[in-house]
């Protein structure tokens, strides 16, 4: 509407001016400025920030140049109206920017989440050497080995992650970034907009070793909910001469969990050599199998679709689109 024709009365024009403008500015989405890259899509924008830019202690890729990349945020067009914030963490050596490729190499799940008018933080974090390889079948060992991994606590012999490059400190440090960036006026979602974030209102979601993380942050927290995708792997195995027996480890299997069992959902592909130990742990955490794949229900769904990456697909196979709206984007209500 242009000022020229608002012309009802004066009060009137006034109100109705105002009330364009406020829906013009909250219908578009911009990236904060300084954003290293911008990709739109037709809910809303995505945005490349580099984590050094939000802090420079954190860096932006690790020393064995695998994993890390730079993090990336999904904005949906009308950010006032958004239903929350989906924090993301991606599996082993996951970037969810390659600033070597300049690819966006788990788009998929971050266009979902826009879609379902989420404001999504995917975060780049140290994950270049898998959980399973830091641990092995040394059951005491993923828990701290987490700990240390999401809050730099110094907690575990197997890795050694200082505070600035811990997830915590990352994700605090790119909500500052995005609070004291983003154009005049915007109000970010609850979780993400006061002093600290309000775990309450998040939802979490992860692929292998970030869906572990994520049920980790969700085991200290109460959360909106979390997805686990191919997750959590943790488990140790008994194997004698005729059969290999998965058990869930410590922090999965202990009592205490803030984030209740009914806010947990997860999706598994029945060809994942992880198949065994994710199933197991589903179980540990009191978790029941969806009886049908077309419309899911209860907390976890085995699929099946032919792919030659079965450990991968849950978090971007195009066929599994619905699959995870119903794990990761659901109503809260329908959690």
């Amino acid at each position: 509407m242009n000022i020229r024709t608002c012309f009802a009365s004066l009060v009137g024009a006034v109100l109705a001016c105002s009330l364009q403008s406020m829906s013009a500015q909250a219908a578009t989405a911009l990236c904060p400025s300084g954003a290293h890259a911008q990709h739109d899509t037709a809910a809303g924008v995505v945005c490349v920030i580099q984590p050094s830019l939000t802090d420079p202690e954190v860096a932006d890729r690790g020393t064995t140049n695998l994993g890390y990349g730079y993090h990336v945020v999904g904005l949906p067009t009308d950010i006032a109206a958004a239903r929350g914030v989906f924090f993301y963490l991606m599996g082993t050596n996951g970037k969810p920017y390659d600033p070597v490729s300049q690819s966006l190499p788990s788009l998929s799940i971050v266009e979902e989440g826009i879609a379902q008018g989420f404001v999504v933080l995917q975060l780049a974090y140290p994950n270049d050497v898998a959980v399973a390889d830091l641990c092995g079948n040394d059951g005491e060992c993923y828990g701290p080995a987490r700990q240390e991994i999401i809050y730099g606590s110094p907690v575990s012999a197997a890795v050694e992650i200082p505070p600035e490059q811990s997830i915590m400190h990352r994700l605090s440090a790119l909500v500052a970034y995005l609070k004291a960036n983003m154009p005049d006026g915007v109000v970010m979602p609850q979780a993400i907009r006061g002093a600290a974030i309000d775990w309450q209102a998040m939802r979490l979601g992860g692929s292998s070793q970030g869906g572990g993380h994520a049920g980790y942050i969700a085991h200290d927290y109460p959360t909106e909910g979390v997805c686990f995708l191919a997750s959590p792997v943790d488990t140790v195995a008994v194997t004698t001469e005729s059969t290999t027996r998965y058990s869930a480890v410590d922090w999965i299997a202990q009592e205490g969990w803030q984030t209740p069992a009914e806010r947990l959902k997860g999706v598994v592909h029945r060809q994942d050599g992880s198949y065994e130990s994710i199933t197991t742990n589903f179980r540990a955490l009191g978790l029941r199998r969806s009886t049908s794949t077309l419309t899911p229900n209860n907390d976890w769904l085995a699929v099946n679709i032919p792919t030659n990456k079965p450990h991968t697909s849950p978090a971007n196979h195009r066929d599994l689109v619905d699959a995870r709206a119903w794990a990761c984007f659901a109503s809260e209500d329908s959690l």
